[in-house]
């Protein structure tokens, strides 16, 4: 796990920020050395449009509840990512609610899964 700083960028849209790169070495017959490169793209848009996004995914999704929850939660952070406002405060704030986030989801799924054994 790695976390990255992404500079404030000009412009809005698909973008590539950077790469990582992975090496590795496989030990077999022959040891040898790896390398593979994995772009990092991002779309970026306003946060107003990410909102909006994410509320006309939920209509018609079974995760509407957790898609609408990420809307409030991102038009609730802007004020934190505001350029020159976003600290190390903010930042521990932010991955608290991203780790909740997380949580709610697993427990969702094992819910789900219980129904299903009961149902079968």
């Amino acid at each position: 796990m790695f976390a990255l700083h992404v500079p404030s960028l000009p412009t809005l849209g698909p973008t590539t920020i950077g790469e990582v790169v992975l090496r590795y070495v496989s030990i077999g017959e022959q040891i040898e050395q790896h390398e593979t490169r994995i772009p990092l793209n991002l779309n970026l848009v306003s946060s107003d449009e990410a909102a909006a996004e994410l509320r006309s995914h939920a209509a018609g999704s079974p995760n509407a509840e957790e898609l609408r929850r990420l809307a409030a939660d991102v038009e609730e952070d802007l004020p934190f990512l505001e350029e020159g406002t976003f600290d190390a405060s903010s930042s521990k704030r932010l991955h608290y609610k991203r780790n909740l986030t997380s949580q709610r989801r697993i427990q969702m799924q094992r819910e789900e899964e219980e129904r299903r054994k009961e149902q079968a």
